[in-house]
């Protein structure tokens, strides 16, 4: 079993991705896949609730590895969702002729690599030093 600990800014950062990842889960499977240009192409491979599985199960993981010492499973999701989401923004707008996809494409991959970021900031229990910040209360 994984050890615990209480949380802190890795663990609110994981928060706040599982809050996110919720968000655009809730907005693909409620959304008229006739909204966008992009939801069209989408659902025609596949129905836009099927596309906000991913993002669901990546929520549960984040919200699973909080607490967790060891939440690389839940930042390699958080990232690699966002990466796989802007590869298919960019897939729209390159290969599938959607326009208007090419700025998603690039927020989703420089919100990836804030995540990416983040996964590496080592977290402040008990550490004093240059990088010691106060635990948050």
């Amino acid at each position: 079993m994984a050890e615990t600990r209480p949380v802190g800014r890795r663990g609110r950062a994981l928060l706040g991705f599982a809050v996110l990842d919720v968000v655009w889960g809730v907005r693909l499977s409620t959304v008229d896949p006739h909204a966008t240009a992009f939801y069209t192409w989408l659902d025609v491979s596949m129905p836009l609730w099927v596309w906000s599985l991913p993002w669901f199960a990546v929520s549960a993981l984040c919200l699973a590895q909080v607490r967790s010492a060891c939440d690389r499973a839940a930042y390699g999701a958080a990232i690699g969702i966002k990466v796989g989401w802007a590869a298919l923004c960019l897939g729209a707008w390159l290969l599938g002729g959607v326009g208007d996809t090419w700025p998603q494409a690039a927020i989703w991959t420089a919100f990836a690599w804030c995540v990416w970021l983040m996964a590496g900031w080592p977290e402040s229990f008990g550490r004093k030093g240059v990088a010691w910040t106060p635990p948050l209360p």
